[in-house]
């Protein structure tokens, strides 16, 4: 069940962007382009739906929001832009799936990866920038499970330098709201692009563990990175759900698995599926997969 207080704790960071009256609200449909991918994958064409306050003029502070395996949900991702366009922001809800002919990743994370929704999020990014209506030094992004990774990984300086060899541009996110996101993958390096970064955790994930991404924020704490988490009590993996809580057998996880992802793209092994310590193994990119597989999934 949604709740209101949690959509105010998510938001705490930049609430100061906010007005005092409900606005009133104005949806379009739009699209953009997402950025290149690496190898010469063609840049894909993104369906949005973007949420300003309809009675006062902007420009406005603005959120990209990114769904999860499952795709975008009205009670999730459109729920939470209406709630931001009622506090005078913008929002953008972004459909990494559509246009790549793919309704779910829940079985199958190589559908659409992280690195491509990444690539749409900062497309959404330099889209916004381009909007008269949007204040470009404040446009944040919130995602949700496999779009809470992205919300993360997209506050590193490496994937900021990578977005921007791509063509996006020196745009950056201004804050990082990821909700319930995977943490297994982790960047070595503690080097953000310095948007400060919350993590809304679930006490009760079984899915996206919550220990694994708070020793995460933790160790970025220890580099001087601005990151806080907040774990809400008893909520599970994707609280918002209408139907509560449910099981899905054939839904790929990692479990407590760590990886590490070094300066040169590269991935060392350093946890098992219980969070134990392992000998390292470095990994070259096309390897992971088949890796995690064998010694991580379910």
């Amino acid at each position: 069940m949604k709740s209101a207080s949690w959509l105010r704790m998510a938001l705490y960071v930049f609430l100061s962007w906010s007005v005092a009256a409900a606005a009133q609200v104005h949806k379009e449909s739009v699209s953009f382009n997402s950025l290149p991918g690496s190898g010469g994958q063609a840049a894909a064409t993104i369906p949005a739906e973007l949420y300003v306050p309809a009675d006062r003029p902007g420009p406005f502070a603005a959120v990209v929001l990114v769904h999860g395996s499952g795709g975008v949900s009205d009670f999730r991702e459109h729920w939470y832009a209406r709630e931001f366009a009622a506090r005078g922001f913008a929002a953008l809800v972004i459909d990494s799936f559509k246009p790549r002919g793919v309704t779910s990743t829940a079985e199958d994370q190589t559908r659409v990866t992280t690195p491509q929704m990444i690539q749409d999020a900062y497309g959404a990014l330099a889209f916004l920038a381009a909007d008269k209506r949007i204040d470009p030094a404040r446009i944040g992004v919130m995602g949700f499970s496999k779009g809470g990774t992205v919300a993360l990984w997209s506050a590193m300086q490496a994937v900021g330098d990578r977005a921007e060899a791509s063509g996006g541009g020196k745009q950056r996110f201004a804050f990082h709201l990821p909700f319930y996101p995977g943490c297994n993958f982790q960047y070595r390096s503690t080097a953000t692009t310095g948007g400060p970064i919350l993590m809304m955790l679930g006490e009760l994930d079984d899915y996206t563990q919550p220990q694994t991404c708070i020793d995460y924020a933790r160790r970025l704490q220890a580099g001087g990175v601005k990151v806080e988490f907040q774990v809400v009590p008893g909520a599970y993996h994707a609280w918002e759900t209408e139907t509560g809580p449910h099981y899905l057998a054939r839904a790929e996880r990692v479990r407590r698995c760590e990886y590490l992802i070094e300066d040169d793209g590269r991935y060392t092994w350093v946890k098992d599926k219980d969070g134990q310590p392992v000998a390292p193994a470095t990994l070259a990119p096309k390897e992971v997969v088949a890796h995690w597989r064998s010694e991580c999934r379910n």
